[in-house]
């Protein structure tokens, strides 16, 4: 009787010396939004042991769990992301510049009618 393992989705990079597939061999915490992982080339002949840095930088969609259960150190972010909510007061944004228009000359009705 064998037991199944759930499927965890894995982290692959590309190996700064032979660009192939590397995987993850090790990690640790630096900050709550960051980590620093240990990386190996999966090429048999290459190998190389590589560091990486792993980190989140916007929430797109906010935990559904009450504030309560969420992680407090991750809490300047979940206000960040708060602030930018539509409704809200944003930071000032440059104005973008409008396309020039270019007027079109009418087409004399002579012309209009021979190309009919």
């Amino acid at each position: 009787m064998s037991i199944e393992r759930e499927q965890l989705p894995t982290l692959r990079l590309r190996c700064p010396a032979c660009s192939g597939p590397a995987g993850v061999r090790n990690s640790q915490d630096i900050s709550p939004s960051t980590r620093k992982l240990y990386m190996q080339c999966m090429d048999t002949r290459c190998r190389c042991i590589f560091e990486s840095i792993a980190e989140t930088t916007k929430v797109f969609a906010p935990s559904m769990l009450p504030e309560s259960e969420q992680n407090p150190q991750m809490l300047p972010m979940r206000k960040r992301e708060k602030a930018h909510a539509p409704g809200q007061q944003q930071v000032a944004k440059t104005p973008r510049r409008r396309a020039k228009q270019r007027e079109v000359s009418p087409v004399p009705l002579d012309l209009a009618s021979a190309l009919r």
